[in-house]
């Protein structure tokens, strides 16, 4: 029952944003975990997912296969 991490997010109609990932051990995949956990509910929420965290952002990058779910920036 230890505090690991935190992941902030926010909503604008049907897009989430993760806006800040925050690991407080090192190297245990732990923000990994919780951006992963946030994409799964925003599959299964139908939302789109807008990473403005550069952790989220570069998770994003490490996992193509969900590029149809970001927001796409004008």
């Amino acid at each position: 029952d230890e505090l690991v991490g935190r992941l902030e997010f926010s909503f604008d109609g049907n897009v989430m944003s993760i806006d800040h990932t925050y690991a407080f051990k090192k190297g245990m995949g732990i923000g990994g975990t919780l951006v992963s956990a946030a994409n799964d509910y925003a599959v299964n929420k139908g939302l789109k997912v807008q990473p403005v965290c550069s952790f989220a952002n570069a998770w994003y990058q490490r996992n193509p296969q969900f590029k149809d779910l970001l927001e796409q920036k004008d």
